[in-house]
């Protein structure tokens, strides 16, 4: 009986340690911890919507934005939007793709199967089966 006597301060100081630990690792990870600015409006970049569905560079250096509200690329200075007699075969939503030659294509991502390759002032449709 007399033995326990002695370990009760033991056990509370374990538990006032253990505290400390667990504060000192919580405190630690709110210094350290990073943050992270985003720019809303990148330089070049003027899309008419935030809403951006994808984002994809060819290799002229040019970024290519996909919004619900169409196709848009900025060459750094300027941004363009599709060709309306581009634009005009999607529906509301266009996905595209840049594949390892360069080449862009757009495809319908709902609605009738479409598809057109390009991207550099000259875009033709691809019959599907």
């Amino acid at each position: 009986m007399k033995n326990l006597f002695y370990l009760a301060p033991m056990v509370y100081q374990i538990r006032y340690i253990s505290i400390l630990i667990l504060i000192l690792l919580a405190g630690n990870s709110v210094v350290f911890s990073q943050d992270f600015n985003f720019n809303t409006n990148p330089k070049g970049v003027n899309l008419p919507v935030q809403n951006v569905l994808q984002v994809a560079q060819d290799t002229l250096g040019r970024m290519w934005f996909s919004t619900v509200r169409g196709v848009y690329y900025s060459d750094g200075i300027q941004t363009h939007s599709l060709e309306e007699s581009v634009a005009a075969e999607f529906d509301f939503s266009i996905s595209l793709h840049i594949d390892e030659d360069g080449i862009i294509w757009l495809f319908n991502q709902n609605g009738l199967p479409k598809l057109f390759k390009g991207g550099y002032g000259k875009w033709e449709e691809e019959k599907l089966p």
